[in-house]
């Protein structure tokens, strides 16, 4: 028996969760099944990651559905170390020749390339460089406690919406209201969000 190839992906929502939020249902979660729900259909794939995933893995299997003659749209959310996860999987996909449409980075922190968190994440000065591939970038941003989100650098080729603080702690910056309706909003524009 020979099975079927799969039909090609026209656009991938990926949702990066942040360290510790496996095992308990997240703002991430949430998020992720909401997309998921509201964007459901076989040319569409949502798909929720952990921050220790391998950005070169999920930029493969993207890179392996393209849609024939035109490149997929792709997002992608990112909180705290997922965030630099998903910084990580646009310059992947950049080294393809792929574009991410939109990224949306809750309290994104800098953290070694290394599978295990380092409690140098805590210090104020590291840097998260967006590659020139993101199209649009949103983010969140919060100073209550730490860790905290790390200083973005972006480029004038970027859509850049002014990073938003919002008064809540790191934990709880994935839950945030705004942050969950943006995320449906951009995620599949063309549906009406629940």
């Amino acid at each position: 028996m020979t099975l079927p190839t799969p039909e090609p992906i026209e656009r991938w929502i990926i949702v990066f969760t942040g360290f510790l939020q496996e095992g308990r249902l997240s703002g991430l979660e949430k998020i992720e099944h909401a997309i998921h729900q509201q964007c459901n259909c076989d040319s569409t794939r949502v798909i929720l990651k952990s921050w220790q995933d391998s950005p070169g893995a999920v930029a493969s299997r993207i890179w392996n559905r393209q849609p024939e003659g035109h490149p997929p749209a792709i997002v992608i959310i990112g909180f705290s170390y997922g965030g630099f996860t998903a910084v990580l999987l646009a310059r992947e996909l950049g080294k393809r020749g792929l574009k991410i449409e939109t990224m949306l980075l809750i309290d994104p922190v800098w953290r070694w390339l290394a599978e295990l968190p380092s409690v140098l994440s805590l210090g104020s000065w590291w840097e998260i460089n967006v590659p020139k591939t993101v199209r649009t970038l949103f983010a969140w941003f919060q100073k209550v406690d730490r860790p905290r989100g790390h200083r973005l650098i972006v480029d004038e080729n970027h859509t850049l919406y002014f990073p938003k603080t919002l008064k809540r702690t790191h934990n709880q910056m994935d839950d945030a209201e705004e942050v969950y309706k943006k995320a449906l909003l951009v995620a599949c524009p063309e549906r009406k969000t629940a």
